[in-house]
């Protein structure tokens, strides 16, 4: 159920309806019953996966609310589920076997839901709190606004509010907007670049450079306004029924250096990263290896992001820019003025829309093929199409600065709240009549 088409809104409304009419008593109930069937929507099997994750998270809070000596394996068992849908064709081709016949469909959103299982049961150790109750845990892990693809939730921001589920009025005028923003980014900006990109991305070398060009930097804006949509619906989703989400991107396109873009880009899944992995890494690797615990951490991140060598790859690329810049200390140095800071903006997105072709791409030569082409294929000619694109793109960047969750609500908020909600009403139920003709998934619901 994607939350662009009517049938999300029609989910959403008739639950929020139910939730604002049932007592407080039997709220959360009434929210978990819900999560579970808006995941089931996509494929009832997997449903007892999610389930099984839910009463593995329990189960182990419970241990580890005795003893945080068995965090390690539990760990590792968490992880088997994600290695067994995700990597296993991936481990079976590099040892070399036929991997053809073996193939998995993946549960939606289980990356994001073995790291909120992680860090739930790190945090249960590290707080040494009493172990949440099953029915806080399962609406922990499964709350359908976050449940696809985050952001990322922590313990101590989200189970405090889970006795605090309501519905009101001025909650649904505050949030509205944002929702409306989000399907607009998704419907009206990353999809046609999607209908464009897709068939540059799978054969570059039939195209010429101007083609290649539009693509690169169109794919930039496609995965931002694309998962940035699905965190902006989702934290307005959530914030209607009374639960604050923690911000996912904060303009990332204006930051001036890789360490800087990882600060706003994919924000919950950046501090995950510091905080599980990054730091503990650092105190393991002492002082004089902490570059080291760049490049393991980033690759590691490429490599939940895929089972592809393109993921791992970009991964520790990125891993290397951040070593690079911290040891020219470049951070300090391009920000010392403005117009080292408008100069390091404009090359930091160079540099990322470089980088993200071995995203984009199916396999290591057809990236190849793709940075090959920039020097051996053709200019080209500029058509409409191209037009189209990088119109698109010009308004992103344009307005970017301007696309973070409060501020897209306080802008709001100086606007008559009958005009407000006119407007976005109208444009939600606009961009959802259109996008219903033509469905197009989230991009990180692949993750």
């Amino acid at each position: 159920m994607l939350f662009q088409l009517p049938s999300f809104i029609l989910f959403f409304v008739v639950f929020a309806s139910g939730l604002r009419a049932i007592p407080d008593a039997f709220k959360k109930q009434y929210a978990l019953v819900a999560s579970i069937i808006f995941y089931s929507f996509w494929y009832v099997p997997y449903t007892f996966v999610l389930l099984g994750l839910i009463l593995f998270g329990w189960l182990s809070c419970q241990l580890l609310s005795r003893s945080g000596g068995r965090l390690s394996l539990l760990v590792i068992l968490s992880l088997l589920p994600l290695c067994y849908y995700k990597y296993t064709g991936f481990l079976l081709s590099i040892i070399g076997v036929d991997e053809q016949g073996f193939h998995l469909m993946l549960p939606l959103g289980i990356s994001f839901v073995t790291f909120t299982l992680i860090s739930m049961m790190i945090d249960q150790v590290r707080s040494k709190s009493p172990p949440a109750s099953l029915l806080d845990v399962g609406l922990f892990i499964s709350f359908f606004p976050q449940l696809i693809a985050g952001p990322i939730l922590r313990t101590q921001q989200m189970m405090p509010q889970l006795d605090f589920l309501q519905v009101k009025g001025r909650q649904i005028i505050y949030n509205l907007p944002l929702f409306a923003v989000g399907i607009f980014k998704k419907v009206l900006i990353a999809d046609p670049i999607a209908r464009y990109i897709d068939p540059v991305f799978s054969n570059p070398a039939q195209y010429n450079v101007l083609d290649l060009a539009v693509a690169m930097f169109g794919f930039s804006i496609q995965i931002y306004c694309d998962f940035s949509a699905y965190s902006d619906m989702a934290i307005a989703s959530a914030a209607m029924l009374g639960i604050k989400l923690p911000e996912n991107f904060r303009s990332p396109y204006s930051a001036h250096s890789m360490n800087e873009i990882w600060r706003r880009w994919h924000m919950t899944l950046s501090l995950w990263i510091r905080d599980y992995l990054f730091f503990p890494l650092t105190r393991r690797l002492k002082t004089k290896l902490i570059y080291l615990s760049f490049l393991i951490s980033m690759t590691l991140s490429g490599l939940w992001h895929g089972a592809n060598a393109t993921f791992i790859l970009w991964g520790a690329v990125h891993g290397m820019l951040l070593i690079i810049e911290h040891g020219l200390g470049y951070e300090r140095w391009i920000s010392r003025t403005r117009l080292r800071r408008a100069s390091g903006v404009m090359f930091n997105f160079l540099l990322w829309s470089l980088v993200i072709v071995l995203f984009r791409s199916p396999d290591l030569l057809t990236a190849f093929d793709f940075y090959q082409g920039f020097w051996q294929n053709g200019l080209g000619e500029f058509h409409d199409d191209h037009m189209l694109i990088v119109g698109l793109i010009a308004m992103t960047l344009l307005f970017h600065k301007f696309d973070q969750v409060d501020r897209i609500r306080q802008l709001f908020v100086r606007v008559s709240p009958i005009i407000s909600v006119s407007i976005s009403v109208g444009l939600i139920m606009g961009c959802s009549i259109l996008a219903a003709s033509q469905p197009q998934n989230f991009y990180y619901f692949e993750f």
